[in-house]
């Protein structure tokens, strides 16, 4: 697994990817070759180490997870997802998980 880091990759996801949304996060995924994920965290989410927290808890999660086998995902923080402890994340991205098993 790896993480985007150039403009043109997250550009792709928003043009062709399969949107999901929750209360405080959306998910952009496609069906690729490998496995990749992109984090975009906003000003709206909080200060910068509230982001920089999130986006750790973030790439913590989806190292583990089984979730990205052959899938390309954008998580994109919405307004007060920085404030969410530990739990609450986990909880958010494992009803995303349940999500897309279901469809």
């Amino acid at each position: 697994m790896r993480f985007f880091r150039k403009n043109g990759e997250f550009k792709k996801l928003y043009n062709r990817g399969k949107r999901y949304s929750s209360e405080y996060f959306t998910f952009l995924i496609e069906t690729s070759f490998e496995s990749a994920v992109g984090i975009v965290l906003s000003k709206k989410v909080g200060k910068a180490n509230k982001r920089n927290k999130l986006k750790r808890r973030l790439k913590h999660y989806f190292r583990d997870s089984w979730i990205l086998e052959d899938r390309r995902v954008v998580v994109i923080g919405k307004k007060g997802s920085g404030f969410l402890s530990w739990q609450e994340v986990c909880f958010c991205l494992d009803a995303f998980q349940r999500k897309i098993e279901s469809r």
